[in-house]
């Protein structure tokens, strides 16, 4: 999507005095394409894998009560952290987040930074498109930061965001300024650069080794998120610290961000320690704040197994079918209620409906195969079977 708009900040802030624009854009009008292509491709999909693309986090929606616009003016100050990060890309943090309020917030939406950083940020990008020919390299530095800053958005997987959102783009600033400096100021200050760089890279690469060390100075950074506080959390639970867990997040939740997956780990901590009235209760909270996260949905299910509840489990059952699409465990538990139910067609239309979403996902086999060896359909029950145990012994093991 952004690739016209990078080609043509280069050929603009690159271009050399006197040359035709023909040449330029006859060069340049088949990349404008791509974006009409991409929208095309879009528009095709089905609605079901719109649905599933659309599960993470959209702070426009309504249940976060701010539109486009605003999210963009809460931005300004993030985007601005990420500029400076281009000049020395230290320390770098998960999240730099420092300043976003939610609309709910007294706060509001902070003016004074917002106008601030905005006001830069033009005046940047004024300079970017119209500043001297001897500022040519960094004024480029800035146009390609904000493309990749986008680019990355869209484009880079979801579970490289981490590094490509926080490092790439300030890198490729910072290698334009290095040499743009090297170019001007000689050896010496190029080597002075080098040395200084080489330093902070050695320090944090000792802090981005130990996922720990990374989280507690995440908190440090941003303990207004509960996020930060969630992956802590996280990180304690996995390693059998049920009760400090259990302390971290129900910290996370009286931060401002509302997050349902700190609102699981809370959950599940308190049914680990055997506190399962309270964990009803979080759960039902949670639920009424994100009614169709699969989270705490999924909770629910193993709480009504737990508890014998044939009704909450068939309400949550109708709930459940009411979605788009489901996540892979959801899938395959409201699958074999309703084979229990004596809806065997029910749940395998459910089955091959979500086939293409979770080809590689072994207890969706395993239980096709129970649907066709109860309809005495015996090969394609084994084939089924069989790919289950494929795709079991090829999964990764901790």
């Amino acid at each position: 999507m952004t690739l016209p708009l990078t080609l043509a900040a280069i050929e603009w802030i690159l271009r050399a005095p006197g040359t035709a624009w023909r040449g330029v854009l006859r060069r340049w009008a088949p990349f404008a394409l791509l974006p009409a292509l991409i929208l095309v491709q879009v528009i095709r999909i089905s609605p079901a894998h719109r649905a599933m693309a659309g599960q993470g986090l959209d702070f426009t929606s309504p249940e976060y009560g701010f539109n486009a616009w605003e999210y963009l003016l809460l931005q300004l100050p993030i985007v601005l952290r990420y500029l400076t990060l281009g000049f020395l890309p230290f320390p770098l943090h998960f999240y730099y987040d420092r300043v976003v309020p939610l609309p709910w917030q007294p706060a509001g939406i902070p003016v004074l930074p917002t106008v601030l950083c905005g006001g830069i940020l033009l005046a940047l990008a004024a300079w970017s498109l119209f500043g001297p020919a001897r500022h040519r390299l960094p004024r480029l530095a800035f146009a390609l930061f904000l493309t990749p800053l986008a680019l990355e958005s869209s484009v880079f997987p979801i579970m490289d965001i981490a590094f490509n959102h926080r490092c790439y783009p300030g890198l490729l600033g910072a290698g334009l300024l290095a040499a743009w400096g090297l170019g001007r100021r000689g050896r010496l200050a190029g080597g002075a650069v080098l040395v200084l760089f080489g330093g902070l890279l050695l320090f944090e690469g000792r802090a981005w080794g130990d996922p720990l060390v990374l989280q507690r100075r995440d908190i440090r950074h941003a303990p207004h998120l509960g996020t930060v506080w969630g992956n802590y959390g996280w990180r304690r639970f996995q390693e059998g610290q049920t009760a400090r867990a259990e302390r971290i997040f129900r910290h996370a939740l009286h931060t401002s961000w509302e997050d349902a997956r700190n609102s699981a780990g809370h959950v599940q901590a308190l049914i680990a320690m055997g506190r399962l009235d309270e964990a009803r209760r979080e759960n039902r909270r949670a639920l009424e704040v994100f009614p169709n996260h699969t989270a705490p949905l999924w909770i629910s299910v193993q709480l009504a197994e737990r508890d014998g509840d044939p009704e909450a489990m068939d309400a949550l059952a109708r709930r459940l079918s009411a979605l788009p699409v489901l996540r892979p465990d959801l899938l395959v538990w409201l699958a074999r209620h309703w084979r229990g139910q004596g809806r065997p067609d029910d749940a395998e239309r459910l089955l091959r409906r979500h086939l293409d979403y979770f080809p590689a996902y072994p207890q969706l086999w395993q239980e096709l195969g129970h649907l066709a060896r109860e309809a005495g359909r015996t090969e394609e029950a084994a084939r089924d079977f069989r790919r289950a145990a494929e795709l079991d012994a090829e999964a990764p093991r901790p």
